[in-house]
């Protein structure tokens, strides 16, 4: 395989323009192909499609710099790999390796050095978390910094959320600088794992290795475990945290070590994903990533606890570095928006939102967004509610207006 060079990415950049620059003559909205996607918002099939699949190269990793140049559709396992090789990682690694960096680019990601680093695409303003409805990203520099070969773990288990909160907001604040990862596992509202990660080896990349979220639960109260640090920052993959277990419970298959193994080729987050999307089966599903301040979070496990019964929940602290079945998980969603903006939350975009469009500007600066649009010529694309918003369908519709004759 020879060496992609700048001149081929122009090329390959200078084709894709002549495509933009034919929409944009004709005011066509058009939205980006990747060839996969961890979001759950389904596409609309009738909306013409840019396909930037073939843009997945890096073409540098810069020890000096500690800078990788690569273009987005370059997924994190790669660029992990590639920049393991020189002792590097970057700042913010997603939890999935099919992640794309222009997909933790163009929306919110997070992950458990958010404490610190804020989320992925915190090195970045205006473009950033604009789900590729300003224009197309087609090369990016992200940070690096120093990794070793092994992540040390640590996990600590709390008997209440308000203790699990409270544990990571001393953790944030701790001014040692001993860890550099944090996050929790709350699997109900007695019972959560903490676990604090300093840079018994441990794996869980391997088809006969367990479960991220399972070990966790199980493991002992202080124990301390040291895990290969490719393996670590993908630990949730297998399994998509506890999405494989959704499955096995629908063709009530028991959740063992065999099976697991049996099934590992289709229980990773990229087969997950694209079976959801295949099947339609997303919108069954509560699936959201949410941003809360802390003092409010708790309120929000007790609202989850309460109406949803939803668990286990997975915690990630994250610094602040800038400015019918579908029925009723519609009604669902609706419900936790509304939450959400009660208790000053918001939701990360990869997942469908169902606010009204009043709603959405009314959480977001539409006239920034406006001006943003009009200097980079970007009125035609489809805007940000567009792209978020859930769109129903003619059969749910319909339901909504059949008249209640109970």
């Amino acid at each position: 395989m020879h060496d992609y060079r700048l001149a081929e990415h122009d090329l390959a950049v200078q084709k894709l323009a002549n495509e933009v620059a034919r929409f944009h003559a004709a005011q066509v909205p058009f939205r980006i192909d990747h060839g996969s996607t961890n979001s759950t918002r389904r596409p609309d099939p009738t909306t013409p499609q840019l396909h930037i699949t073939h843009l997945d190269h890096i073409l540098e990793i810069d020890t000096e710099t500690r800078v990788a140049t690569v273009e987005p559709n370059v997924p994190l396992d790669c660029l992990v790999s590639r920049a393991l090789q020189e002792g590097l990682m970057p700042l913010v690694v997603m939890e999935f390796p099919g992640i794309t960096v222009g997909g933790g680019f163009s929306s919110a990601s997070g992950e458990s050095t958010g404490w610190r680093e804020g989320l992925f695409d915190c090195s970045f303003n205006g473009a950033r978390r604009t789900m590729e409805i300003l224009g197309l990203i087609t090369l990016l520099k992200v940070r690096l910094t120093q990794a070793n070969d092994m992540v040390q773990v640590v996990y600590q288990h709390t008997a209440s959320v308000k203790e699990t909160i409270e544990r990571m907001e001393s953790l944030c604040e701790d001014k040692t600088g001993e860890f550099d990862f944090i996050e929790a596992l709350q699997y109900s509202m007695e019972k959560a794992s903490v676990t604090v990660q300093h840079v018994k080896l441990q794996r869980f990349d391997r088809a006969s290795d367990p479960w991220f979220y399972m070990h966790a639960k199980e493991s002992k109260n202080g124990s301390c475990e040291l895990i290969p640090t490719q393996s670590y920052l993908f630990r949730h993959d297998r399994g998509a945290f506890w999405s494989g277990e959704v499955f096995l419970k629908y063709y009530r298959l028991p959740n063992t070590r065999f099976v697991r193994w049996l099934l590992n080729p289709v229980m990773t987050a990229r087969a997950i994903y694209k079976a959801m999307l295949a099947t339609d089966s997303a919108d069954g599903a509560i699936v959201q990533d949410l941003l809360l301040p802390c003092e409010t979070s708790e309120a929000f496990v007790e609202y989850v606890a309460t109406e949803l019964e939803i668990w286990p929940l997975w915690i990630c602290p994250i610094r602040k570095k800038a400015a019918a079945e579908k029925q009723s998980v519609r009604k669902t969603n609706r419900n936790l928006e509304q939450k959400l903006r009660e208790l000053r939350g918001m939701k990360v975009p990869y997942a469908a939102n169902f606010y009204t469009e009043d709603e959405f500007w009314d959480l977001y600066d539409r006239q920034r967004y406006s001006d943003l649009q009009r200097k980079w010529h970007a009125e035609a694309l489809p805007t940000m509610y567009d792209k978020v918003r859930r769109i129903q369908s003619c059969q749910e519709v319909e339901v909504q207006r059949k008249p209640n004759v109970n």
